[in-house]
């Protein structure tokens, strides 16, 4: 190969790395699925690994503020359930985002966050750089994690009121963009039939 077409070719390859590299940098807007009838799947028994149309398995939990948590104490909202970790990136770039989407939240929506961290010192300290004031549980040994089949972070469960995997994101996105906050109040308020 001549070296002029080496360099050419290793230009762009330089070039589709670098854009791959700066957007793996960028938090994407949510996808917001349609709200027709399949946001809202018949109930089917709860499962062992969470999947869209699914039940979520429940559990019961402790927040870094000693607040009991389970997943069927919200049953009757929709819910937010994200995985994230001190150590991670893209989990520090949405965790403003997810915490503006709490603050904001339409009647029905909570939000809840599961720290995949083995120090709570460590997951403290990001709570107070980011003015987290939303729950967040510790799962230290990755009981939870294991649970939700959890096998990159952040991964995110959108439920609605029954319990129902609606959808499951794996990646950061801008969660408080208001199209998303818009769908969640709809999931929220149930299917249009039972209005």
């Amino acid at each position: 190969m001549k070296p002029e077409r080496m360099a050419t070719t290793a230009a762009l390859v330089l070039l589709v790395l670098g854009l791959l590299v700066w957007r793996l940098g960028k938090v994407a807007p949510p996808e917001a699925p349609p709200m027709g009838d399949s946001a809202f799947p018949a109930v089917t028994p709860e499962t062992v690994a969470p999947r869209e149309n699914y039940r979520a398995p429940d559990f019961e939990a402790t927040d870094v503020e000693g607040r009991p948590v389970s997943l069927s104490a919200l049953r009757g909202r929709a819910v937010f359930v994200n995985f994230w970790a001190t150590w991670c990136v893209p989990c520090r770039r949405e965790l403003p985002a997810i915490g503006r989407l709490a603050a904001r939240a339409p009647k029905g929506v909570a939000v809840l966050t599961i720290a995949t961290d083995s120090k709570e010192p460590d997951v403290r300290e990001m709570m107070r750089a980011h003015g987290i004031r939303f729950p967040v549980v510790m799962d230290e040994k990755g009981t939870l994690g294991a649970k939700y089949e959890v096998a990159g972070i952040p991964t995110t469960l959108l439920l609605d009121p029954r319990g129902i995997v609606v959808k499951r994101v794996v990646g950061p996105r801008a969660w408080d963009h208001p199209e998303f906050v818009a769908w969640m109040g709809r999931l929220a308020a149930g299917p249009p039939e039972a209005k």
